[in-house]
């Protein structure tokens, strides 16, 4: 990962937040980032990832011969990097308030230009227990059904030697939750365990 990623745009739902310049290793969809700063940690998962121009009014011009890796271009045109910036989308799973983890909105935003983090493997257990965490994201009309398994394999792989358990229980939890919507349990469930 390059660079240091800030809190852009703040609210208790969904948080953006970007790199102060382009990165290539942005934090992944469905990765969970904590905010360590502010009354109380809050949590959110990636649900979208953008890279481009600083200055929209500025677009990019195709640069490169033929048969040149993007990483070769740019390394051949320096500025380039100093133009763009990698922006991210997050929605708020939970938060951590007086060593509690809640799984449901913050009191208040995250404060504008905290860092971002990857949250530990033991966060990410710990915002996820019980499967909470899905109520919020479930809710929220960015987060679609890629962000939703790619988040339960996040936590699922911070499990280590739980990491079968965990799945079967957030599985169970969107069952439950989704029990009105059948084709969207079964497109959630069929990206959580992809088949051979």
């Amino acid at each position: 990962m390059s660079g240091t990623c800030r809190v852009v745009r703040a609210g208790v739902r969904a948080f953006d937040c970007a790199y102060a310049r382009y990165t290539s290793e942005p934090f992944a969809l469905g990765q969970m980032l904590a905010v360590r700063e502010g009354p109380c940690f809050t949590f959110g998962v990636v649900a979208d990832s953008e890279s481009g121009p600083e200055d929209p009014a500025r677009p990019i011009l195709p640069r490169g011969e033929p048969g040149q890796s993007a990483a070769e271009v740019l390394a051949g045109n320096p500025e380039i990097p100093l133009l763009l910036r990698t922006t991210l989308a997050a929605a708020v799973c939970g938060h951590v308030e007086r060593e509690v983890a809640r799984p449901f909105p913050p009191p208040r935003p995250p404060p504008l230009l905290a860092e971002v983090h990857a949250a530990t493997d033991e966060e990410k257990v710990r915002v996820a227990a019980g499967g909470g965490f899905l109520v919020p994201l479930l809710a929220n009309p960015a987060v679609d059904d890629a962000v939703v398994a790619a988040a339960i394999r996040d936590v699922a792989r911070a499990s280590g030697p739980d990491a079968r358990a965990f799945t079967v229980r957030a599985g169970k939890e969107l069952a439950r939750l989704l029990k009105a919507e059948p084709s969207r349990l079964t497109s959630i469930l069929r990206a959580v365990e992809p088949g051979p």
